[in-house]
């Protein structure tokens, strides 16, 4: 079983921990001029070397324009890829679309109804297909959702009041089917909300104050699931799906506003498909139309970020670590910010963040100083066959972690839509296994170890850790 299938199934437990709320810093923003109108980012490794490198989408004209990682977060232009004249150019993820490792991208065109599809060949982008959606698609998700560990995609189409579900050939082409959501939806994220081992969707509806649900037979195909009401004072926007509280289900945070209530709105996952909440917890910006995760504090739980675009800047939650959210953290960014995308961009071990300014034309990188992950060092003792012994230093103090195992190095890099996303590996794809369930590991002092019996099927193959929600990856470790 590969990575893909059973990253999906056991990585939630990586994010279990419990911290009080503390105090968030980032150093002074440092602007990127991209060009008019950027709407969304994608942060992966693109050139296989320096860190991991942003892709921002822009406006007049539409393109994507590939900003590389000097290694130490700093970020310098390298490409631009045109897309089609008056497209819109929106959201963007990145991904393995075509089974070599390498990160691909997927583009929503909002003015033409489709999504295009730009195929990664040693950080040289082409544009290798675009498949019809609905009108102006919004809020891209990708994920695994037929089980054949290829990324495929979800999108909510704002004109059309449905939502378009693309499974991916393994080569990049895409079949596309549609659903029924309600009106005006804004967004689409993909996640195991039923625990079942594959990924649902949920369909934000700014128009109906609603979130629709849909339930995902294992092969692709989908069943509405139910709504979900935000309340009738709130319209959700941006939405996202991931583990908050440490269930091993994935919970559901939309961006809702109107009538001067601004909040994130949180729903927990509470079996099958449904869900306790909705919980309010007010973010003190304007306009506040995106919402994100990552583990800002390093405390092993994710936390919430939002945009807000009428107030020029983004706030950051914390998490109790059992899906209680502390008072949002303001922090300046640049005008009408449109999406905030996360990653370890400076290599530290914590989670930045690139913050798409609309009418700045630029985006802002916010390197994180509220703590580091620290070096992150694996290393083996024993013969292989035989009693093997894993031991590892520079972890947080009682990290969740997981150990991976392939056949041959690599550089895989993980989906957007599953946990750790955009994190590179040094391992291959191809193969790739959790061989221990995700656990404390480590002691107070972020140093640990485990053995274990390794058969001839594991001599000659590669370990590596993974730590829960900075997602620092360990060196790879020949067995």
């Amino acid at each position: 079983m590969t990575l893909r299938r059973r990253f999906l199934l056991l990585a939630p437990s990586l994010f279990l921990g419990a911290s009080a709320f503390g105090q968030v810093s980032f150093q002074a923003p440092v602007p990127y001029a991209v060009g008019p109108r950027p709407a969304d980012s994608a942060i992966a490794n693109f050139d296989n070397a320096g860190g991991l490198d942003v892709a921002v989408t822009v406006d007049t004209p539409d393109r994507v324009i590939i900003l590389l990682n000097s290694g130490n977060g700093s970020l310098n232009q390298s490409a631009s890829i045109q897309l089609p004249s008056g497209s819109g150019a929106g959201s963007i993820v990145a991904a393995d679309f075509d089974g070599d490792t390498d990160a691909d991208l997927a583009v929503a065109l909002q003015n033409t109804g489709r999504v295009t599809i730009l195929i990664n060949n040693a950080g040289s982008f082409t544009v290798s297909g675009s498949f019809a959606v609905g009108a102006n698609p919004r809020g891209l998700s990708v994920a695994d959702l037929n089980g054949d560990n290829i990324a495929d995609l979800a999108v909510a189409n704002r004109d059309s009041n449905s939502a378009s579900v693309l499974i991916n050939n393994g080569s990049g082409s895409f079949a596309v089917t549609t659903l029924a959501a309600g009106a005006e939806p804004r967004g689409a994220a993909l996640g195991d909300f039923d625990g079942d081992g594959d990924n649902d969707l949920a369909v934000s509806n700014h128009d109906d104050r609603s979130i629709s649900l849909f339930a995902n037979n294992g092969s692709g195909s989908f069943s509405p699931a139910g709504t979900l009401s935000v309340g009738g004072q709130r319209r959700p926007e941006g939405i996202i799906a991931a583990d908050l509280n440490g269930s091993g289900r994935d919970d559901i945070a939309a961006a809702t506003n109107g009538d001067n209530f601004e909040s994130a709105t949180v729903f927990l996952a509470s079996g099958g498909m449904a869900f306790s909440g909705p919980v309010h917890y007010p973010t003190g910006g304007l306009d506040t139309s995106n919402v994100n995760v990552a583990d800002i504090d390093c405390s092993g739980s994710l936390d919430l970020i939002t945009t807000h675009e009428s107030s020029g800047n983004f706030g950051v939650l914390l998490n109790n670590g059992s899906g209680a959210f502390g008072a949002s953290t303001l922090f300046a960014s640049g005008a009408n910010p449109e999406s905030a995308e996360a990653g370890d961009l400076d290599g530290n071990g914590s989670a930045d963040l690139v913050v798409s300014n609309r009418d700045s034309n630029n985006i802002t990188v916010h390197l994180n100083t509220t703590c580091t992950g620290g070096g992150y060092t694996l290393s083996l003792t024993g013969t292989c066959p035989g009693q093997v012994t894993v031991s590892w230093s520079g972890a947080a103090p009682n990290a969740q972690q997981a150990l991976l195992f392939a056949t041959s190095q690599g550089s895989f890099v993980i989906p957007n839509g599953q946990p750790c996303a955009g994190t590179q590996l040094g391992l291959s794809g191809s193969q790739l296994q959790i061989v221990t369930p995700p656990g404390v590991f480590s002691t107070g002092n972020g140093s640990g170890s485990i053995s274990g019996n390794a058969g001839n099927q594991a001599c000659g193959g590669f370990l590596q850790l993974i730590q829960g929600g900075s997602c620092t990856t360990s060196n790879v470790a020949g067995l």
